[in-house]
């Protein structure tokens, strides 16, 4: 039968605590060695935890009605309220009427507005969003593990928590800025790169349809019956002759 001492139930109860707060055990191993190594106190480490958990974007869900979703995109089109729905952009709360929709993102509800007045639907949208989430929620743990690799070398000034968290309390307009910065230099590029290739002279599907269409004066003309059955009498009255 083992025995626990008051530092044992103690270090139980951190634990504990340390897991309620989503840490993983390899982690909260991570954090009790340091503190015994003579690291930061548990507090501190807690209150960077915490303050780097706070939200970078100020947005809050909303709840829309239905016709109140269709005076966002001017009245619509047929098919619209069921295009959102099936992308996530709203979700129908009841089955009451009037339906109310949520918005989990406004901005992104905005953003389809904007897009739907250019010409790009739903689907397309949805697709280059798909991308854009790909790319960025990668780059976006690469980004965390290559500051959290440089924290007290680089980042951080000497890696002190309160140090750790400013720096990382910086990356939120800093960061947003030097995203659509590069994003733009990027795009530039590749349209440039598009345009120079040749590919930006037609659409795609003009292209297509457009090669597999011969010009009419190109095509022999296809006899009708009578001209065939008076070719095949010519052709008897020669040979009898």
């Amino acid at each position: 039968m083992a025995l626990y001492g008051a530092d044992h139930v103690e270090r139980l109860k951190i634990i504990a605590d340390l897991q309620d707060r989503g840490l993983r055990l390899d982690a909260i191993r991570d954090v009790l060695n340091q503190i015994e190594w003579g690291g930061d106190s548990l507090q501190s480490w807690l209150g960077v935890g915490e303050r780097l958990q706070v939200q970078w974007s100020d947005e809050r869900p909303l709840i829309l009605t239905r016709d109140e979703v269709l005076d966002r995109f001017e009245g619509g089109r047929p098919g619209l309220i069921a295009d959102l729905e099936r992308s996530g952009v709203i979700r129908r709360e009841t089955d009451s009427s009037p339906a109310s929709y949520l918005v989990p993102s406004p901005g992104l509800l905005d953003i389809g507005v904007r897009l739907e007045r250019a010409g790009v639907d739903v689907d397309t949208a949805l697709g280059a969003a798909g991308l854009m989430r790909d790319h960025l929620s990668k780059l976006s743990d690469e980004l965390v593990s290559y500051f959290a690799d440089h924290a007290g070398k680089g980042f951080g000034r000497e890696g002190a928590p309160d140090d750790v968290v400013v720096a990382y309390d910086a990356m939120r307009p800093i960061g947003a800025d030097a995203l659509r910065i590069i994003f733009a230099q990027e795009i530039e590029r590749s349209l440039r790169e598009f345009v120079e290739s040749g590919r930006a002279i037609a659409p795609r599907s003009r292209r297509s349809s457009a090669s597999s269409k011969q010009p009419r004066s190109s095509r022999p003309a296809k006899p009708s019956r009578s001209q065939s059955r008076t070719g095949s009498s010519k052709g008897r009255s020669r040979s009898t002759t």
